[in-house]
């Protein structure tokens, strides 16, 4: 009789063991999953900033083509009277 109740604790004991591990094992791949997430949540994040900065460069330079072909002097500053050479 005392020798199966020590058996039935052995067993209980790897059992709460085996439990406890599977529990661990289960945190650390939730841990990494969220942390996969957050990164590709980054990425996403990243690349539609740089795609809007990229929109408003080329903009920016449309604008700056426009106006050069649309001057007089074809973009150069006219003299201001103030010469200081």
């Amino acid at each position: 009789m005392v020798l199966l109740r020590t058996r039935e604790a052995t067993s209980v004991r790897w059992l709460t063991l085996l439990k406890g591990m599977v529990g661990v094992v289960l945190a650390i791949a939730n841990f990494m999953e969220r942390r996969q997430l957050m990164r590709a949540g980054e990425a996403v994040a990243i690349k539609s900033a740089l795609e809007i900065t990229n929109v408003r460069v080329r903009e920016a330079l449309e604008a700056r083509r426009a106006s050069v072909r649309q001057s007089d002097d074809g973009g150069v500053y006219e003299d201001d009277g103030k010469r200081r050479d």
